[in-house]
């Protein structure tokens, strides 16, 4: 978990620390407060030309639950992409995935970062977390929530393959034994190093509600996402991030049933700040006065 230690003693444990919307209130989200507040050379990233950089921190939890804290170069992390895209998702336990990023390690790599809301019981549930390893090698956890009545009160179900490649997650939001919504996540490992990830959705009748498709280019500097907003297999937004030495442009593009263009926005972020933004109606394009990210 990235922290911020703001006193410079290790201590991370308030909320200014980690909860980033603190430092900027304005902020829909954290992603957004570190590239308001953070981004001090205003290039769309978290780095080593920001006044802070060395102030943030990385804390890890360890297998026998202790925690350590970690600086950035430790990890080989040398900047944090802070232009996410819309990637959604909920996590077996509950928690969920705003938005998702990359970084960048020290040897080129690169790597996900995400935008998490943490999951709480606030209604003083027994929780119980069953894990099984089936026979084709998959595994699943089974997580029951009881009420203080001894009734189940929630449960989630998620099984990941073998390979680690195919997940789904099943949601019974209110302890009937009816799973009212399925996430499932397939990961394909494409010829030239990259990724493709589909994100679905279904509800209870297994019914697509929508599908997000994300392919990483194996260096992390090109990513391509098709949005299927209301899971009729018709891609409604596609949207495109290239990232090179000058900066990174990002295009979203409304479509038609059809596939053809209703109307594209532009975002080009140069390496030394200055942005300018575009938006295409109908054909025609509409370039804004450039700006710098406020």
């Amino acid at each position: 978990m990235l922290v911020y230690d703001y006193t410079g003693a290790g201590d991370v444990d308030s909320p200014q620390a980690f909860q980033f919307t603190t430092w900027d209130p304005t902020a829909t989200s954290d992603m957004q407060a570190l590239a308001d507040v953070f981004d001090t050379n205003h290039n769309g990233k978290l780095d080593s030309g920001d006044a802070q950089w060395s102030s943030f921190k990385v804390l890890v939890t360890n297998t026998d639950g202790t925690t350590t804290l970690n600086s950035l170069a430790q990890l080989g992390i040398t900047s944090i992409n802070l232009k996410p895209d819309n990637t959604q998702a909920v996590l077996a336990d509950g928690s969920q995935m705003l938005v998702s990023t990359t970084f960048t390690k020290s040897d080129g790599s690169p790597g996900t970062a995400a935008d998490v809301v943490l999951s709480c019981d606030n209604d003083g549930c027994l929780t119980q977390r069953t894990t099984t390893v089936n026979g084709d090698g998959s595994s699943s956890m089974d997580v029951k929530a009881y009420d203080a009545g001894g009734n189940l009160a929630k449960e989630t179900i998620s099984t990941t393959s073998a390979n680690g490649l195919t997940s789904a997650l099943q949601q019974d939001a209110n302890g009937e034994g009816i799973f009212e919504s399925t996430q499932t996540q397939a990961i394909v490992n494409n010829g030239d190093d990259g990724r493709t990830t589909t994100l679905s959705y279904t509800n209870v009748v297994g019914a697509h509600v929508d599908r997000t498709t994300t392919t990483r280019s194996a260096d992390g500097k090109t990513t391509n996402i098709d949005y299927d907003l209301d899971g009729d297999s018709v891609i409604d937004q596609h949207e495109s991030r290239v990232t090179n030495a000058s900066g990174t442009t990002v295009t979203l593009t409304d479509l038609a049933r059809d596939g053809s263009s209703i109307d594209t926005s532009v975002v080009t972020t140069t390496a030394d700040g200055p942005c300018e933004d575009g938006q295409t109606i109908s054909g025609q394009q509409q370039w804004h006065a450039d700006r710098d990210p406020e």
